[in-house]
């Protein structure tokens, strides 16, 4: 019966990704694809050097018979190669096979799963699912994240393997396109991992460098004074966007006036925007250094995948704006901890599966009326407090673990 239950779940859950994610990407473009696509094209014609004029790149869009609003920024340069082998093909034609593409992935990442956690096909694939407007939206708008999110599990799994040179690469490649990767390094030098952070770096370090012999130094020169900074502080299109769903949107929306965009804060202080922003990254960064330590002081090198899931959960809360399909990278965490463990499920982990689902499939539109609306912003922002509590969730899961090591060494000592 159990097991009935599960297939009538996956069943649900592959209807729900197959009318909202794949349809819509097989027959129409939509609003990130573009991007990529166009951004490829003019990589191959030479013309890379406005690339992140918006106005120009807009209308590069519409010349190739593309109405859909985009802009390059933030993405860096190297992102223009994502695309480029399928820019011989008609944009319809070319989605369509990014879409293939990341079917495949999708695949792979629940084979990589299932062969990593010792779990079978059927578990890995419903925890995917699980993620919903996440892995519905990578297919939908034509997105890098669920290949970002294989590299990444994938690098993991090559670490663990004692490949050392293969986990840098992949790491580099997601870091050298996405940023996020970097989260890991911390952790790298903590564990004096100095082939894996230098094959990491190295793969940056040739990606850029081979981008700039095709791209041109031009690109990369507004990228860096222009876009770089003002996406790693949150302000990509609109800083007080609800979209974003970051510590740093909720803030600015209720500390800074902006005549335009937020001119009812709750209070109009930048001093005190930047103390809150600053001391909310102390305290996940403390929490973050604390939970892995005592990993570490508990399971030896057996906590690898714990200290990688925890800096994985932290790097997600801290994006300074985050997308729907960004939590496609919460799979591997939440699958982590999820697998850890030879017991049944104890209540912590049942939290992080209730809260992994309710970020995937919140109706996040029910709740945008009170964006502005005074202290009730804050109820605007689902999404960043279901994170920031998973983050929670799975350190007291980890205390939880150690207690219980504890106890039962304890117990033995007596006996």
């Amino acid at each position: 019966m159990r097991q009935t239950a599960k297939y009538l779940l996956l069943a649900i859950l592959l209807g729900h990704l197959l009318w909202r994610g794949l349809i819509p990407a097989m027959t129409t473009i939509d609003s990130d694809f573009p991007n990529y696509y166009v951004a490829g094209h003019l990589a191959l014609e030479g013309r890379f050097e406005r690339v992140y004029d918006d106005d120009w790149f807009q209308d590069q869009i519409r010349s190739f018979g593309m109405q859909q609003m985009g802009k390059f920024s933030p993405y860096p340069p190297v992102t223009a190669f994502v695309m480029m082998p399928l820019t011989p093909f008609e944009p319809v034609i070319a989605l369509r096979a990014w879409t293939i593409i990341n079917i495949g992935v999708l695949l792979g990442l629940i084979g990589l799963l299932s062969k990593m956690l010792n779990k079978d096909w059927l578990w890995s694939a419903l925890l995917m699912l699980l993620s919903g407007h996440a892995l519905v939206n990578n297919f939908r708008l034509g997105q890098f994240y669920l290949i970002l999110t294989f590299l990444t599990l994938w690098s993991l799994s090559s670490w663990q393997r004692d490949r050392r040179l293969a986990s840098g690469v992949l790491m580099g490649i997601g870091a050298a396109i996405k940023y996020f990767p970097i989260v890991f390094l911390p952790l790298l030098i903590a564990r004096k991992e100095w082939r894996i952070v230098a094959s990491f770096l190295g793969t940056v370090t040739v990606l850029i460098l081979l981008s700039i012999a095709v791209l041109g130094v031009e690109p990369y020169r507004h990228f860096v004074n222009a876009v770089l900074v003002p996406h790693l502080s949150g302000n990509i299109q609109n800083r007080f966007s609800m979209n974003f769903q970051s510590w740093n949107s909720l803030l600015a929306r209720l500390l800074l006036f902006d005549s335009a965009l937020n001119p009812n804060p709750v209070f109009d202080s930048p001093i005190l925007y930047t103390v809150s922003l600053m001391a909310v990254y102390v305290t996940v960064l403390t929490l973050l250094v604390v939970g892995v330590r005592k990993a570490q002081q508990f399971w030896g090198h057996g906590a690898l995948n714990v200290e990688f899931s925890l800096l994985c959960i932290g790097g997600i809360v801290l994006f300074p704006a985050s997308a729907t399909y960004h939590f496609l990278l919460l799979s591997i965490p939440i699958a982590i901890l999820l697998a850890h463990g030879n017991k049944a499920w104890c209540v912590e982990q049942k939290i992080l599966v209730a809260l992994y689902t309710c970020t995937g499939f919140i109706p996040y539109s029910l709740l945008s009326g009170l964006d502005g609306k005074g202290l009730l912003t804050i109820f605007a922002y689902p999404r960043l407090f279901l994170t920031t509590t998973i983050m929670v969730v799975a350190l007291l899961f980890v205390a939880r673990s150690q207690n219980s090591l504890t106890d039962h060494h304890q117990r033995v000592q007596i006996a």
